[in-house]
């Protein structure tokens, strides 16, 4: 999920800069990496927070 989630960000957020990449990747990792705080269901809350984030 988390290459999914950093090409949807990539896709939506060509004009990011890397650093907001950076960031948005470190976040992602949080959520749903080896100690996720998401449970397996809960992946549309990662692309929710990619939105908020970046609107």
């Amino acid at each position: 999920l988390t290459d999914e989630a950093l090409k949807y960000l990539e896709k939506n957020q060509d004009n990011s800069n890397d650093d907001e990449k950076r960031i948005a990747k470190v976040l992602i990792n949080k959520l749903i990496g080896d100690k996720a705080i998401l449970k397996r269901g809960q992946e549309d809350l990662v692309f929710e927070i990619i939105d908020i984030a970046y609107c």
